[in-house]
């Protein structure tokens, strides 16, 4: 069955933290892994507002500190900057869940809900990048240096999950 959505949807490449279109646009935004990597953050959740309806809502799955953030030490700090500049996440967005939630309300936004799910999400996510198949096919989309700091990237993640410095969530918010 074709639904010719072609005609209803369009995609644009853009800056979430400036989105170029009038107040009031979206009903919906929708961010899957996008906003640790945004710089900052606190800027997309802003823009976000601006373009949101009224009520419009603001769907997201993120990474964000966990239980164990602010205990950090050693390694595991060395990890965490070490994850973060190769995996492209500024400073910035290194925050609990507490101040997310105060940045989302800061920008207007109420929070529906925040769902920790990082254990549906690192442990299959880690071991899925040692598997053989994986690595065929980033080694194809890649290259060997490429599929080397995926695979070492992700079995990092994993290690800062389990220790409570990282944490995955499932978030709605509106405005």
């Amino acid at each position: 069955r074709v639904l010719k959505l072609d005609k209803k949807i369009k995609f644009y490449h853009g800056d979430a933290c400036i989105l170029d279109f009038p107040a009031n646009s979206f009903s919906h935004i929708l961010g899957i892994e996008g906003p640790a990597h945004f710089n900052s953050r606190e800027k997309f959740f802003n823009s976000a507002y601006r373009v949101l309806n009224k009520n419009g809502e603001l769907l997201l799955t993120d990474i964000i500190g966990g239980r164990e953030f602010k205990t950090k030490k050693g390694i595991q700090k060395y990890i965490m900057n070490f994850s973060s500049k190769k995996w492209h996440i500024p400073k910035a967005n290194w925050v609990d869940e507490n101040r997310y939630k105060q940045q989302l309300n800061q920008a207007g936004l109420k929070l529906i809900f925040l769902k920790l799910i990082g254990d549906k999400v690192f442990p299959g996510y880690a071991n899925n990048a040692f598997s053989f198949k994986t690595i065929k096919t980033r080694i194809h989309q890649r290259g060997i240096f490429g599929t080397i700091g995926l695979t070492i990237i992700s079995y990092l993640l994993d290690y800062l999950y389990k220790k409570g410095i990282i944490e995955y969530i499932y978030v709605k918010a509106q405005k």
